[in-house]
């Protein structure tokens, strides 16, 4: 049985190594849309639900040629072509299939240039292309045109870190936590970060706090709250942390 000690420092040996893609936390997509429910029967509309279904058993092909069929029914139908086009540069993207993402996206925007949604999912891909430029663009777009967009606020504030630019970051990630969004503990999880390697050690813990207090089982919240509190000269507040991290990081390997 290992001390409690030796369970701590083999934890922070093994989650040092993931500590510098915590910085990079994947970008949040858009939501995929549904399948369409107006008065009338739309045609193909079988071959948007059958998509959905694969996509969602992680079947991506099958899904690209349920969409690809879809989309070949309704060229001249935006309203139904635009969102047929999100949902499959969406399995684009997660097949890592960016220029085919890049595609669908942009021709979605041809077809309805005041989605937000849309400009939120082509800024995601560029960002995983590493064209922080474009992704920036794209999410200052969507800003535009819904300025409420907590999501796009978020997103834009994570590309502005991988520039380093943690000037223009932080004002984002304020405003998409006052806003609110979907996996908000992201973008608090991201602004922490970035105050730890700032040292805004007291803004740091306040984050990790609140994550902890959304999501007490997020042992990478406890584990960067203890190494804050490393650099605050707080050792007991930093060993109850890891050990607590520690254990979380066990529990959620048993499984």
């Amino acid at each position: 049985m290992l001390e409690k000690s030796e369970q701590i420092r083999r934890f922070v040996s093994w989650f040092a190594t993931r500590a510098a893609a915590i910085f990079l936390c994947a970008m949040v997509a858009a939501s995929c849309a549904s399948a369409p429910t107006p008065q009338e029967p739309v045609p193909g509309t079988t071959y948007f639900e059958r998509a959905i279904d694969a996509a969602g058993k992680g079947r991506y092909l099958a899904a690209i040629d349920q969409y690809t069929r879809y989309i070949d029914l309704h060229k001249d139908a935006p309203q139904y072509a635009v969102p047929a086009l999100n949902n499959r540069g969406t399995v684009y993207w997660t097949l890592k299939r960016y220029n085919e993402a890049i595609e669908d996206f942009s021709q979605a925007i041809e077809m309805d240039t005041a989605s937000a949604p849309t400009f939120i999912n082509r800024g995601n891909v560029y960002a995983d292309m590493n064209e922080m430029d474009k992704a920036i663009q794209d999410y200052t777009q969507a800003i535009d045109l819904d300025a409420n967009n907590g999501l796009a606020y978020s997103n834009r504030g994570l590309a502005w870190s991988a520039l380093k630019r943690f000037d223009m970051a932080i004002p984002d990630l304020d405003k998409a936590i006052e806003l609110g969004h979907e996996g908000i503990y992201k973008s608090l999880m991201k602004r922490g970060v970035i105050r730890f390697g700032t040292k805004d050690y007291e803004g740091a813990v306040e984050d990790f706090s609140r994550i902890i207090q959304l999501y007490p089982e997020f042992a990478e919240a406890f584990y960067f709250r203890g190494l804050t509190y490393q650099q605050m000269n707080e050792p007991a507040k930093a060993q109850e942390d890891f050990q607590k991290a520690a254990e979380l990081q066990k529990a959620g390997q048993g499984q």
